[in-house]
């Protein structure tokens, strides 16, 4: 067993302890694909099914998952299915009154700034604003120069009652690592 923990170039009991302490109920980074989003949510669904708010927190995995699979920069083939997806880290884990949803993946640093600031002008907007914004933008024309209208980033606000945070980080490169985090209050997902 030493032998296969020092082929792994770090202390996997370390990372199983700390996971243990944070209350990660789940963790993967790697390919993520359409597979992989049914697989994970149901693992979240049986994990939070008692909850009222599994469907938003459920949601909100969705989202967060289609943003590494399709924008992602970093990309992998998939062995199975032989389509390219994007790679990234998914985390479902709490806290002592929260459920947090967090995600991570390498972009370019203008489009890591541009989640960033979009993700901060949402979260500062009324539950009222943000659902004409979503409205809006569904009606506009969408820009072909774009992969996406950003809906995705709007709904994972919109689920989490705009308690949504973003930080990017500039890696080797010239690329970024974003990382998104969604929090749901236990108390209002335990309401009847």
């Amino acid at each position: 067993m030493n032998e296969i923990l020092a082929m792994l170039d770090f202390d996997l009991y370390d990372y199983y302890k700390s996971s243990r302490d944070k209350k990660i109920i789940l963790s993967f980074k790697g390919i993520i694909s359409q597979q992989l989003l049914i697989d994970v949510g149901e693992i979240i669904r049986a994990r939070s099914e008692t909850l009222k708010g599994t469907k938003k927190i459920f949601s909100v995995f969705i989202e967060m998952s289609q943003n590494i699979m399709h924008y992602s920069k970093e990309r992998e083939v998939d062995p199975i299915s032989g389509k390219d997806y994007g790679v990234g880290i998914v985390l479902f884990h709490e806290s002592e009154d929260e459920f947090i949803v967090t995600s991570g993946n390498l972009t370019s640093i203008e489009q890591g700034l541009e989640i960033r600031s979009k993700i901060d002008m949402l979260s500062s907007m009324p539950k009222e604003d943000i659902k004409q914004y979503y409205s809006d933008t569904i009606r506009k024309p969408r820009d072909v120069e774009k992969k996406g209208a950003g809906l995705g980033l709007i709904e994972i606000v919109r689920k989490s009652g705009g308690k949504v945070f973003c930080e990017t980080s500039p890696v080797d490169g010239g690329d970024a690592f974003v990382i998104i985090s969604s929090y749901f209050e236990k108390e209002k997902i335990y309401e009847v």
